[in-house]
């Protein structure tokens, strides 16, 4: 989810058809979605031949990350035409890509060796590319020309664990990964047990991450339950503060608002306090707790993002359909 500079609001996705809900194409076919949202005007590509999983704004427009055949970037006019698209062959598809400082973009998507992350100058040059030996997830660019990125390692059997209700064998080790203006390793800092979700830095250079937790919380006698936790860390890895997202059973995306708080969305699962459904929580930027709010016919919150100091995001609904809703984060539903 992407805001543009004119307040267009970019969303992505994909449509599993079931009865060929787009025209000219047959039921059971996989579409990539790019829908734009302006102040008084709307856009929808909806039968785009591979699947779209993300978006960020640029100068120009946006561009989107996806597949095509080999890993595709599409690039999208302020009015949501496309104006370009190219591909890298060794990879299946992008995952997610970021803005530069500079009005380029940053993306990752898996390899065959683990994450390829490629950063492109604003004229589509290769600036740097390198291959990370893990599974990253997300991605932030820097001031310096670098960026951030957040994921997990390989597993290691450290014996039983309970995560979400389900016993298994072999903990998470999460990692939030700085890369210079080269490509290479600039720190990493690797934490037990944390699955790892999205990634943001703040205007002052801070690095803010969302994670699901194992053994958050005890929900049963010798069970524990992942919970969502918000941690800060400083330009150079060190973790500043952390704090535990209430009600949030998984965490999907972050973003850091005009005024310098945090919007963290996802769903919530908590029948004893009877909230079911897609949920934003927003936090000051100390990590203390601030509004919080629960939508009982969305299913989970897949985007978040600033618009003027509002929180806009997306998600799934209860009906299928997505749904793109605008809030203050002062005034969120309970």
């Amino acid at each position: 989810m992407a805001l543009g500079r004119d307040g267009t609001i970019a969303v992505t996705g994909y449509s599993d058809s079931s009865d060929g809900d787009f025209a000219g194409t047959p039921a059971g076919v996989t579409h990539g979605v790019v829908g734009f949202f302006g102040l008084d005007w709307s856009k929808l590509e909806g039968d785009l031949p591979q699947r779209v999983n993300d978006v960020v704004a640029t100068p120009d427009g946006f561009v989107t990350a996806g597949a095509g055949s080999g890993g595709a970037l599409s690039g999208y006019s302020a009015a949501g035409d496309q104006l370009w698209e190219m591909s890298v062959g060794t990879l299946a598809e992008f995952s997610r890509v970021a803005a530069g400082p500079d009005g380029g973009v940053v993306a990752l998507g898996r390899n065959a060796s683990g994450t390829l992350l490629v950063d492109l100058a604003p004229d589509l040059s290769f600036t740097w590319d390198t291959t990370y030996p893990g599974s990253l997830v997300d991605i932030a660019a820097t001031s310096d020309g670098g960026a951030v990125a957040v994921g997990t390692a390989a597993p290691v059997d450290d014996g039983p664990i309970a995560t979400g209700g389900r016993t298994g064998t072999g903990g998470t080790i999460g990692v939030l990964v700085k890369f210079d203006a080269a490509g290479m390793v600039e720190w990493t800092q690797s934490l037990d047990g944390y699955d790892f979700r999205g990634v943001a830095v703040t205007a002052d250079g801070n690095v803010v991450t969302i994670a699901d937790r194992e053994g958050g919380v005890v929900v049963a006698p010798g069970m524990t339950a992942a919970m969502s936790y918000v941690t800060e860390f400083s330009p150079t890895g060190d973790q500043r503060w952390e704090s535990l997202v209430d009600h949030l059973a998984k965490a999907e995306a972050l973003a850091v608002l005009a005024d310098g708080r945090l919007a963290v969305a996802g769903s919530v699962a908590d029948n004893q306090a009877g909230l079911i459904g897609g949920y934003i929580a927003v936090l000051n930027p100390d990590g203390t707790p601030g509004p919080e709010g629960t939508f009982s016919d969305v299913v989970v919150f897949r985007g978040v993002t600033d618009r003027d100091g509002l929180i806009a995001a997306v998600g799934d609904t209860t009906t299928g359909d997505g749904r793109v809703i605008l809030l203050s984060p002062d005034n969120l539903p309970r």
